[in-house]
């Protein structure tokens, strides 16, 4: 009989690994049979996959579980639990960053561009985004289209600077055409009907 098949009840153990420890069996068998016993548990405790003895284990034994509590070490073979409650717990379940933000109510720098053109997009809600836009262009008489790096999620509001100081300035100098304002860019008119230069900003959601 292998260990796995020994019997609670101690009469029904007759056999091990084939030798006999019945009744009045021969006192060889006895001396035998102990070994084979020795041999057969040291093999099912490997077997069997048990944990040898460690202080981690003996730390983790120690402690009472809960509900909301958290286990942390206090140091080399010492373990504690800690208050989790389930804002925490749901903080530290967030999939990604924007999650986590919206959460503890952070605000998040979504993405950017630190170039010309450039750009930087915030977080401040689920959904929720404030962006600023920013470049230079060159305008002619035909006017340009300028294109945002990146898409506002919903507008964008443009300002330009640029063109001459001269006489009827204010007038003749190149402007953002307000009916042409999108998501994606805006259109620039430039009455002088020659070639400046620009800069632009446009903040937007």
């Amino acid at each position: 009989m292998a260990v796995e098949d020994w019997n609670t009840d101690a009469s029904q153990n007759t056999t091990v690994g084939g030798i006999s420890i019945a009744e009045n069996c021969p006192a060889g068998n006895v001396n035998n049979a102990l070994r084979e016993i020795m041999a057969q548990v040291a093999a099912w405790t490997e077997d069997s996959g048990f944990q040898a003895q460690d202080d981690n284990l003996d730390a983790l034994a120690g402690l009472t579980l809960a509900a909301n509590r958290l286990l942390y070490s206090t140091g080399a073979g010492a373990l504690a639990l800690a208050t989790l409650d389930p804002f925490m717990r749901g903080l530290l379940a967030a999939p990604n960053g924007a999650t986590f933000c919206n959460g503890v109510g952070a605000i998040r720098v979504s993405a950017l561009s630190l170039s010309n053109p450039g750009y930087v997009r915030l977080q401040l809600g689920t959904n929720q985004f404030l962006q600023v836009a920013w470049g230079t262009a060159s305008v002619n008489g035909a006017g340009v289209n300028i294109i945002y790096p990146i898409n506002f999620p919903t507008m964008g509001f443009p300002v330009i600077s640029g063109g001459s100081s001269g006489a009827n300035a204010q007038v003749n100098d190149p402007h953002v055409n307000a009916s042409g304002i999108a998501a994606n860019g805006f259109p620039v008119i430039n009455p002088r009907g020659d070639g400046t230069t620009i800069s632009w900003i446009a903040v937007g959601y």
